[in-house]
């Protein structure tokens, strides 16, 4: 027993005072919450250079000196301008030829508007899914209100409309009995 209360007691001196010197003893204060004490950001050994608040107004208004390099100035808006000296001989004018116009092309009359295919569903992205032979298939992800519908192409989905192709940024469908198709754009919301 009196072996266990000097344990004891010989520990607790040792754990205060790692206590003491791992809390009590920081090397810097605790920083305030008042933002009237802040420290001024550091600054290194040497001082800033002068700033020079004049203009030289002569080197403002002297000549801006002639773009003397090959091609356009890169620094100049608007069109290239003509060369004063003739290196080459300009192009001989064309020389005019009769054209015949081609007989205007017989349009059958149109049946009325084709049917629209309107999709209500947004297309939110794709999945692609490796099979169990090596291929890959894609699946198109749709978002219709707060249900979440996949299929991949050539299948159909939610007996409406079947996925024709699935791109990156956008799927082609068509709706379910008709031929008419639709692009449905990628959509981030």
């Amino acid at each position: 027993m009196v072996k266990l209360h000097a344990i004891r007691y010989g520990i607790t001196p040792i754990a205060l005072v790692a206590l003491a010197l791992a809390f009590g003893c920081a090397s810097e204060p605790a920083p305030s919450a008042e933002p009237s004490e802040r420290r001024a950001p550091r600054r290194s050994g040497r001082p800033a250079p002068p700033i020079d608040a004049e203009l030289d107004l002569q080197a403002m208004l002297s000549p801006v000196p002639e773009y003397e390099g090959q091609g356009r100035n890169l620094f100049i808006y608007g069109p290239e301008p003509r060369s004063t000296g003739s290196a080459t001989a300009p192009p001989p004018p064309p020389t005019r030829t009769t054209q015949t116009r081609p007989p205007a092309p017989t349009t059958a009359p149109r049946q009325g508007p084709r049917p629209s295919v309107r999709m209500d569903v947004k297309y939110a992205g794709f999945v692609e899914k490796t099979t169990p032979t090596g291929g890959k298939a894609k699946y198109a992800i749709f978002l219709d209100g707060n249900e979440i519908l996949t299929g991949a192409e050539g299948e159909t989905v939610a007996n409406r409309f079947t996925v024709i192709e699935i791109g990156l940024e956008s799927v082609t469908v068509s709706a379910k009995g008709s031929s008419a198709t639709q692009r449905i754009p990628l959509q981030s919301n």
